[in-house]
């Protein structure tokens, strides 16, 4: 009997090491050489407080081995700057925007790296379409004390500390205001058409009607159901919507399944997909739509069928 229980207990434990690992898109398996995905991570709900308000946080801190990271979008609203995504330039930026000034931070998806002022550099990771960055990032950027609590998952922003040397003069108020945003350069554009650093795409205008990109696609998992998009909807599973890198908000674009040729029209929300070698992320009514939801991911083409004015 003993001997039965050590070959049933094996055999198990080998059928276990055998199944994939799976990342936010559902139906996936991925390789562990993806850096930008989590593995073996642990998710606790955030919660951030700054001055007299509280922030609990749709998207949860993720503790990866030694290093815990932090959504940017979630952070970075709590502390008073919104972040959008560049659209149509030389390099993937991010810009984040602080009262009237406008930062940068240039990133490399394949590389999973984000880069601050005078090029510093910092490990970037992603869940379907969330940016997450390590909370020393944080710490850099913010004017401000910051202290965070890993047991209680709790991040405290204290505005009444503003770092040394950071005061400026404010020529609207005739007096001395401080730096919101530490450690990014200042927003520049720079010139398009180019080509992206992380995917190879050709950031050009797509011609309405023709095919202008073709690829990888994967969908959005359930449990980003409700979570605010690039754009500033929330995603809604049952709608017919997607996430494109560099397409406008609004467009809308036909999604052709290369391996049944059934297709649906999606309105672009969303910044991503941030996986390498993907060219869109749809809905999970869209993937339903082209048979797509079993697969989890598949080759397809995309033309615009309308842009926004």
């Amino acid at each position: 009997m003993k001997k039965l229980w050590m070959i049933a207990f094996l055999t198990l434990s080998l059928l276990l090491l055998a199944m994939p690992v799976y990342a936010a898109t559902e139906g996936e398996p991925v390789s562990v050489k993806d850096a930008g995905a989590f593995y073996n991570a642990e998710e606790t709900e955030l919660t951030i407080l700054y001055g007299k308000q509280t922030v609990k946080c749709e998207n949860a801190a993720i503790k990866s081995g030694d290093v815990t990271y932090l959504p940017l979008r979630e952070v970075l609203a709590a502390y008073g700057a919104d972040v959008s995504w560049a659209v149509g330039e030389a390099e993937d930026k991010v810009i984040v925007t602080a009262g009237k000034k406008r930062y940068q931070m240039v990133v490399d998806l394949d590389k999973c790296e984000a880069y601050g002022l005078d090029n510093r550099t910092y490990t970037l990771k992603h869940e379907g379409n969330i940016i997450y960055l390590p909370v020393h990032f944080y710490s850099d950027l913010v004017n401000c004390g910051l202290v965070w609590n890993r047991e209680q998952c709790l991040l405290t922003l204290n505005d009444k500390e503003k770092k040394e040397g950071t005061t400026i003069f404010n020529p609207t108020n005739g007096g001395i205001s401080y730096i919101k945003v530490m450690n990014l350069p200042e927003y520049v554009k720079t010139a398009a058409p180019a080509v992206s650093r992380s995917s190879g795409i050709q950031s050009r205008a797509a011609v309405t009607g023709e095919v202008f990109e073709q690829g990888v696609a994967s969908y959005y998992g359930a449990k980003f159901h409700g979570r605010r998009t690039s754009s500033g909807e929330a995603y809604n599973k049952d709608g017919y919507t997607a996430a494109h890198k560099t397409l406008p908000f609004g467009t809308i674009v036909r999604v052709t399944a290369v391996w049944n040729q059934k297709s649906v029209d999606v309105k672009i929300n969303d910044r991503g997909p941030f996986s390498h070698g993907r060219v869109i992320d749809i809905s999970t009514a869209a993937a339903r739509e082209i048979g797509m939801i079993s697969k989890g991911i598949g080759h397809v083409q995309l033309q615009v069928v309308f842009y926004p004015k």
